[in-house]
């Protein structure tokens, strides 16, 4: 008996404007994703290749802190806080920063993380955020376009802070 590898759908967003052709066709995309998957990977080219570089090498320094120290990120909220170390994913990890674009949040998670704070891990995951937040943004109102739910899409859209969550499997 042989396993079968799903393949996700590739979604490119980069230079997409509202009402165009692009924007219908890439927006069909993601609703065929959606529906057949439930997910799907994007390639978005607002996101620097220096940036991604500095996100994968932050995210490295924060994942080889000693577990005592990642399990001062704390949540009431599963998925929240620090998520690892159980037996069925001994593997994985995962720290989350609930409105990581409100001021001060990220910069919190780093004071918390590191006695000293992290300067460069706040600056770094602050710019990389708000990137994630323009693709998230864009995803979403397709989404609700594609529901005809378009009188509801600034409520919608205003109903929503970035909860980041940065995983590893090591």
């Amino acid at each position: 008996m042989g396993s079968e590898t799903i393949k996700l759908p590739i979604i490119d967003f980069s230079d997409l404007k509202n009402q165009t052709q692009t924007w219908e066709s890439t927006k069909a995309q993601v609703w065929q994703a959606m529906e057949e998957y439930g997910c799907f990977e994007a390639t978005f080219d607002h996101v620097p290749l220096h940036l991604q570089k500095s996100v994968i090498h932050e995210t490295k320094q924060l994942f080889d802190l000693p577990l005592s120290i990642k399990l001062r990120n704390r949540s009431n909220k599963p998925f929240h806080g620090y998520v690892g170390q159980y037996s069925i994913v001994p593997l994985f990890e995962s720290l989350g920063i609930p409105d990581a674009l409100s001021p001060g949040k990220i910069q919190g998670f780093a004071d918390l993380m590191w006695a000293e704070g992290n300067p460069s891990f706040s600056k770094t995951v602050e710019s990389f955020s708000e990137k994630l937040s323009e693709l998230d943004k864009i995803v979403r109102k397709m989404i609700v376009e594609s529901l005809g739910l378009d009188k509801y899409m600034d409520e919608h859209m205003d109903s929503f802070g970035l909860h980041l969550s940065i995983s590893e499997i090591r």
